[in-house]
């Protein structure tokens, strides 16, 4: 049964649509948080629903509803929280993912369930997305006049780029190591001629 928020909930990006001020209402927020990433440890992203989640955090459905407009909103809430700190700015002016890398090192179970079934496609979305955003907060583009490719674009391939090599990371059978990962990642960008504020074109240095 396809579980619909009430009247007047949408969208899947709102991190949260109450204040969290109040304590009563942060340690709510606090619960759904933690029970959604209990759940994440035991089963596929797809096979979580909302009562799960609000069954986990001892808070009823309307109370979830209250903190986030869907499930999707809740993940994508928690990879803002989580993941996107984990890309910084590298000394040599390009994105250094290795923390990230260690962190999907450190629990593949659970974004090998956040990447099947069939959810797959709109995790990928938000997980792109997060990257981006992520990426847009690290580098403010600078004027693009004779630029080739617009730094909005160039941003949103690095994200793709990040995202198909997690996915191909979480399908090989031996794993490499988040440091020859983040090699990867240097290797496959310096092809793209970032130019931003106070950095060299990505991968130039």
């Amino acid at each position: 049964m396809v579980e619909r928020p009430p009247r007047g909930a949408s969208g899947h990006f709102s991190e949260s649509v109450v204040n969290t001020a109040d304590p009563r209402v942060a340690r709510s927020h606090e619960y759904i948080d933690g029970a959604f990433v209990a759940l994440l440890h035991r089963r596929p992203y797809a096979a979580i629903r909302v009562s799960d989640i609000a069954r986990k955090a001892g808070v009823g459905r309307a109370t979830f509803y209250a903190h986030y407009a869907t499930k999707d909103a809740l993940l994508a809430s928690q990879l803002q929280r989580i993941v996107a700190p984990l890309i910084a700015r590298a000394a040599d002016g390009g994105p250094d993912c290795t923390a990230l890398f260690a962190h999907i090192a450190s629990a593949p179970g659970i974004y090998r369930g956040l990447m099947t079934g069939d959810s797959a496609a709109t995790v990928a979305g938000l997980l792109r997305e997060c990257f981006e955003m992520r990426l847009a907060a690290l580098y403010s583009p600078v004027d693009n006049v004779g630029r080739t490719v617009p730094p909005a674009l160039q941003l949103r391939a690095c994200a793709a780029i990040l995202l198909a090599q997690v996915e191909w990371w979480l399908d090989q059978p031996t794993a490499d190591s988040p440091e020859a990962m983040q090699c990867y990642l240097a290797a496959m960008l310096r092809g793209l001629q970032w130019h931003y504020d106070n950095a060299a074109p990505i991968g130039t240095r």
